[in-house]
């Protein structure tokens, strides 16, 4: 059964990937992609958001928290592998500008074939990155589909325009289905990171109300004991 969950997921993958890039490059032409990238600040701020900075923060976390090596070198991949085709979609959910989402990918998808088979060995030791396994995908399931959609809509742009929103809304469902299919799959293990967590925070607050508590406790027993002591000194001067 997860063997055959497996597969399913892999093929959401694939589906979301394809009918998402060739929906978007049905509404768009080179040239309105073009356009966001003759922004020189905006081009360069996006290289060094995601090439500099992104990276820097993935390998301070591993110093900072100490992680199985395995752990930390997926961390590292996550930190310089940028344009995620999920950008677009957000993007086009939020009813932003669904252009500059698309030259903000095809940017960093070109950045990311460049950057990370020459940085990956220099941020994870004995790891070395073969350039074309890292751009037959991203050049495959994300370039191809997005170029030829507009191929179509240049070409026949009533056809681009009806088949669009039914690529969109196939996009949506592997989407979904690739949600379920990642909650169910890895279930078990997000419920040991729940719990993980649970319990740090857990201690955390234990170990805060210590701190704050304590000195109150403290100043509550000193006061409780000056009052014992001036009754039983008040008990005494009766007797007397």
């Amino acid at each position: 059964m997860t063997e055959l969950l497996n597969q399913l997921e892999t093929v959401a993958v694939l589906v979301f990937l394809v009918s998402s890039m060739a929906a978007m490059g049905l509404t768009l032409t080179p040239r309105a992609i073009a356009a966001p990238l003759r922004n020189v600040r905006f081009v360069l701020l996006a290289l060094a958001l995601n090439f500099v900075l992104a990276p820097a923060c993935a390998w301070l976390l591993t110093i900072v928290i100490p992680l199985d090596r395995g752990h930390a070198a997926g961390l590292m991949l996550l930190g310089g592998a940028a344009g995620a085709p999920f950008l677009p979609k957000l993007v086009e959910t939020a009813r932003g500008d669904l252009a500059s989402a698309a030259a903000l990918m095809a940017l960093l998808t070109a950045g990311t074939i460049l950057f990370m088979p020459f940085a990956l060995p220099l941020m994870i030791a004995g790891l070395t990155a073969d350039p074309w396994s890292i751009a037959r995908p991203l050049l495959m399931l994300i370039i191809a589909p997005l170029a030829a959609g507009m191929v179509v809509k240049n070409c026949a742009a009533s056809f681009a325009g009806r088949a669009a929103p039914v690529l969109g809304k196939i996009g949506n469902a592997a989407l979904l289905l690739l949600f379920v299919l990642m909650v169910a799959l890895n279930f078990r293990a997000l419920l040991r990171v729940i719990g993980d967590w649970h319990a740090m925070i857990f201690s955390a607050g234990r170990l805060r109300c210590q701190s704050d508590l304590g000195p109150t406790m403290q100043e509550f027993f000193d006061v409780s004991s000056r009052r014992q002591e001036r009754k039983r000194r008040g008990r005494r001067w009766r007797r007397r």
